[in-house]
């Protein structure tokens, strides 16, 4: 089974920013996978500059809840923002 999520919001960690912001993230997942999933996560920016912006996804993610960090060096503000995840698991 795949699974995605993506949400779009203004700075990483601006105000009001959603899933973005600082501290610990989660998700639920739509459907439950077996076990723990593959996860890949991404930040897409557009600022045109020199900069880094990512997700550190836990380890203790489980099985039907995702958690992470969200990280950027290099700017101040990253306008608009695309956090992104893509989960391959087995389905029950």
């Amino acid at each position: 089974m795949i699974q995605t999520y993506f949400a779009e919001f203004n700075d990483i960690f601006g105000a009001n920013s959603g899933l973005g912001g600082s501290g610990q993230k989660q998700l639920t997942w739509a459907a439950a996978f077996v076990g723990k999933p593959i996860v890949f996560g991404n930040i897409t920016t557009s600022l045109e500059e020199n900069h880094n912006a990512g997700v550190n996804i836990l380890t203790k993610s489980t099985n039907t809840t995702l958690y992470w960090y969200n990280y950027e060096s290099g700017s101040a503000n990253q306008r608009l923002c695309r956090l992104q995840f893509l989960a391959i698991g087995r389905w029950r």
